[in-house]
C-alpha cells in the first residue's frame, strides 16, 4: 500500500512524500490520519491520547510497558507520540506511567501487600528501583508508607 501527499495549490500538483511501506490496510488508516492532521496543523488528536491512557492503564503491571513499545502498538514515531501526549496532557507520556504505576502500588500496600509483591504487581522487577521511585514520588518509602497505613487503620 503506497500513501502520496500532494500539495495541490500550486499550479502543477505536486508530490511532498511517498511512503510504500505499509504491511496492511489499519497502519495506512494510521498514517495518513497521522500525516493529514499534521499538514492541516491540527495535530491534535484525542483519539491516540486516549488509546494510549488506556494502553497504560491496561499493563501498568507489566515490566514490558514502556514509551517504544506504546509507539509501537500504535505504529507512531515515538517522538511524536511524546509530543502529543505532551501537549494533550501537560505531563510527559513516561511521567504518567510512573504516575499510574505509583498510584497502584499506594492501593496494593494499603491492602497489606509486602513491597516485594507490590513492586511486582507494578511492573518493577527490582524492588530496589521501586522503591526508589516510589520514594521520589511520595516522599516516603513503601515500608514507611504501609507501616503508616497500618498504624492509622489500628487507631481508627
Amino acid at each position: 500500500i503506497e500513501l502520496l501527499i500532494m500539495k495541490h495549490d500550486a499550479e502543477e500538483p505536486e508530490v511532498l512524500l511517498v511512503v510504500d511501506a505499509f504491511d496492511d490496510e489499519e497502519e495506512y488508516d494510521t498514517m495518513y490520519q497521522i500525516f493529514a492532521e499534521l499538514l492541516s496543523g491540527k495535530a491534535s488528536t484525542p483519539h491516540y491520547v486516549r488509546r494510549m491512557i488506556n494502553m497504560i492503564h491496561a499493563s501498568y503491571h507489566s515490566e514490558q510497558l514502556s514509551v517504544a513499545r506504546i509507539a509501537d502498538e500504535l505504529s507512531l514515531d515515538r517522538r511524536y507520540l511524546v509530543r502529543l501526549f505532551k501537549e494533550k496532557t501537560g505531563m510527559g507520556i513516561q511521567e504518567y506511567i510512573i504516575q499510574v504505576r505509583m498510584e497502584h502500588a499506594r492501593t496494593l500496600l494499603q491492602s497489606g501487600f509486602s513491597v516485594n509483591t507490590t513492586a511486582s504487581m507494578v511492573g518493577y522487577h527490582d524492588s530496589f528501583n521501586f522503591s526508589k521511585m516510589f520514594k521520589k514520588t511520595t516522599g516516603t518509602s513503601p515500608k514507611q508508607f504501609a507501616q503508616a497505613h497500618r498504624l492509622s487503620e489500628k487507631k481508627g
